[in-house]
């Protein structure tokens, strides 16, 4: 059993290094790809045009995919955050239980 699964807290969000690499591949490959263009015709500029199409909708699923695994990640961050808060307020009351068990031994004979 995992310690969210103990917890009730939701399971961990994979990495998001994965598609910020494949965003960082697709912005050389673009680049690359672009390069020169002003050397180009005008049929081959067009055809240059229908690429950026394909290239910028690969792009922005890309970042898409990469912006709801950052939500995921801070709603993640966030059940634990708020794990800890209930935990510290546990283990102050705790605290003050101890010290009022500890007065009250203290005055017994």
């Amino acid at each position: 059993m995992t310690s969210e699964e103990k917890n009730y807290i939701s399971e961990q969000p994979g990495a998001t290094c994965p598609a910020i690499d494949e965003v960082k591949s697709i912005e050389k490959e673009y680049t690359n790809h672009f390069k020169g263009y002003h050397k180009l015709d005008e049929d081959e500029l067009k055809d240059l045009i229908k690429d950026f199409d394909s290239y910028w909708w690969h792009f922005s699923d890309d970042c898409e995919k990469i912006r709801k695994n950052v939500e995921a990640i801070r709603s993640w961050g966030e059940e634990w955050k708020q794990l800890a808060l209930e935990k510290i307020c546990e283990v102050n009351l705790l605290e003050i239980e101890l010290k009022r068990l500890e007065k009250f031994s203290e005055e017994s004979p």
